[in-house]
């Protein structure tokens, strides 16, 4: 039985990170396609103007990279069934980082503003903590 739980976990890793590298090829497609339809637009209207907040290129490519970090938590848990804190703290940092390159400026609330605040520095001292701590399994 613990033999096909250990093959049942292996296989659903693979078609999970199948799916996020699938998933990966579309926004690198769809990243393409806005940052090319933005440079059009650039030249079309002979302006160099830089993206405004919430708009999708900047949240294309975090989204990106957050993906590529959830695809490395499963390959390191699939491999040898430990979950690394850094890399998870990682996966934490680059979402927040990412909502917050995503928020209209105009209508946030402040109590989101100081909850983002908080989210930010806890993942920072806890990213430093584990850093410092020295600890190859961490």
């Amino acid at each position: 039985m613990d033999n096909l739980l250990k093959q049942f976990e292996k296989y659903i890793s693979y078609v999970l990170m199948l799916l996020a590298m699938i998933f990966v090829c579309y926004q690198v497609w769809d990243l393409i396609y806005h940052f090319v339809l933005k440079i059009a637009g650039n030249i079309e209207h002979n302006t160099i103007g830089l993206e405004e907040p919430g708009k999708p290129v900047a949240g294309i490519f975090f989204s990106i990279l957050l993906t590529l970090e959830i695809i490395q938590t499963i390959k390191v848990f699939s491999q040898d069934h430990s979950v690394k804190l850094k890399i998870i703290i990682i996966v934490g940092l680059i979402a927040v980082t990412r909502k917050i390159l995503l928020l209209e400026v105009d209508d946030i609330d402040p109590m989101a503003e100081f909850s983002i605040a908080a989210m930010v520095i806890a993942l920072s001292l806890g990213y430093y903590l584990v850093s410092r701590s020295g600890n190859s399994d961490a």
